[in-house]
């Protein structure tokens, strides 16, 4: 058994340096602005702004709550073969100012770094099978919904230097009433499988 576990650990780390990590297609926005598309998350969190980043990778999901004012933000990264994901909460404090909390994932010290990379990357590839990269803002879909309280997603990426972003909101809700459009079930896995860190 010792001998198998050993083969896994030295399978993993050769091609974890073997095989750069592969981003897959970007559909890039060639007129992103920071200061028009990404200036509430910086705001509201107290983050840098996206375009500063120095990550080759970086994908950010923001979530507002309307009514209620609770909201989060989670940022995927990865840069000279590390990865990271931290989230921050950030919720009102009475009826002036709010708490910001700042959660970072800690993956178990039992567990190499090659085989967390390993789980990484394989989050990440479910990222691409759908299409994080590639989905269009919900404005652009034709499914007409009326809602009091919503969610809002917003999610915003970085890919060496190219950037793009979209949202969508209660995509559960669009999914059951617009069963031809698939986009609001990749919206649906892009933020579970982002938040499952923190589940």
């Amino acid at each position: 058994m010792k001998i198998i576990v050993t083969c896994f650990i030295v399978c993993i780390t050769f091609c974890s340096q073997a095989q750069p990590i592969d981003f897959g297609k970007v559909k890039a926005d060639p007129n992103f602005d920071c200061n028009k598309n990404a200036w509430l998350d910086s705001i509201t969190f107290s983050v840098p702004a996206i375009c500063n980043s120095k990550n080759q990778l970086e994908i950010r999901l923001s979530t507002y709550a309307l009514p209620g004012g609770k909201s989060s933000l989670i940022i995927l990264t990865y840069n000279d073969s590390t990865w990271d994901i931290r989230k921050y909460k950030v919720e009102r404090a009475g009826t002036i100012g709010k708490k910001l909390d700042i959660i970072t994932f800690v993956p178990s010290p039992d567990v190499s770094r090659e085989i967390r990379n390993y789980e990484y990357e394989q989050v990440f590839d479910s990222l691409k099978q759908d299409n994080v990269f590639l989905l269009p803002d919900q404005s652009k879909l034709k499914c007409d919904q009326t809602s009091h309280a919503w969610m809002r997603y917003s999610v915003t990426f970085k890919v060496n230097n190219s950037f793009g972003d979209y949202s969508f909101v209660n995509p559960e809700s669009y999914a059951a009433t617009c069963l031809g459009i698939k986009e609001f079930n990749e919206y649906i896995v892009i933020y579970k499988t982002l938040n499952s860190f923190f589940n």
